[in-house]
């Protein structure tokens, strides 16, 4: 586990899709106690039927997210789509400055670029205070047909295609890169027993800190 002297956290939560990371992100953050912020991506598509501006994603004009790169307000950016996605730096930097904590839910990929994402904006010195802070959480679930279920149920306008493709690309960067994530929770059957497992990881991170 990377953990530092200050209250500072970063906890990156990401996994296999349909593994759960909404309805745990939302169960950290509807915790008190554990005084997280979720990390608000960017997006360019429209807002969707029970979506909030802010919270779920910040809902941009493409030539808003253009902008947003010209004044280098991103720390990294994906297109999914027709779809642009971007998070910003503000969030890391108040994790530095200001010992902000925060949950940072993204896909496995752009989960083990962080540390080279933090090198990349903030300088060598920087990206180790953040990196120190971090603790890197990986979802995972044994039974891909469970996933599947989960999937159709979750994902009604996306197809089973879209599914078999993500998986693949996931399962492959979880099984070459596993031995990098500071926890891989299996998420199989009780979902609750998931959030109580990260919410004890989280607070044996604040714990260590705090006595540091």
């Amino acid at each position: 586990m990377n953990t530092d002297t200050d209250n500072g956290l970063l906890l990156v939560l990401t996994g296999l899709p349909a593994s759960g990371k909404d309805t745990i992100v939302r169960a950290l953050l509807a915790d008190s106690s554990l005084k997280l912020n979720r990390i608000t991506t960017f997006a360019t598509r429209e807002i969707r039927k029970g979506e909030i501006n802010g919270k779920d994603h910040y809902f941009v004009s493409k030539e808003q997210f253009r902008l947003l790169q010209k004044k280098g307000a991103l720390l990294e950016h994906v297109k999914s789509g027709t779809t642009w996605k971007g998070t910003p730096k503000e969030p890391f930097i108040n994790i530095i400055k200001f010992n902000h904590r925060c949950v940072w839910r993204i896909d496995p990929y752009r989960s083990i670029r962080t540390k080279t994402l933090f090198q990349k904006h903030f300088g060598k010195k920087m990206a180790e205070q953040l990196y120190n802070k971090t603790v890197t959480i990986f979802i995972n679930v044994n039974d891909k047909e469970t996933l599947k279920k989960r999937w159709l149920t979750r994902k009604k306008d996306e197809d089973i295609k879209q599914f078999e493709i993500r998986y693949a690309k996931d399962i492959e960067i979880f099984e070459k890169l596993k031995n990098k994530y500071d926890y891989i929770i299996d998420n199989d059957q009780n979902i609750e027993k998931t959030i109580e497992e990260i919410k004890t990881i989280i607070t044996g991170a604040t714990s260590q800190q705090e006595s540091g």
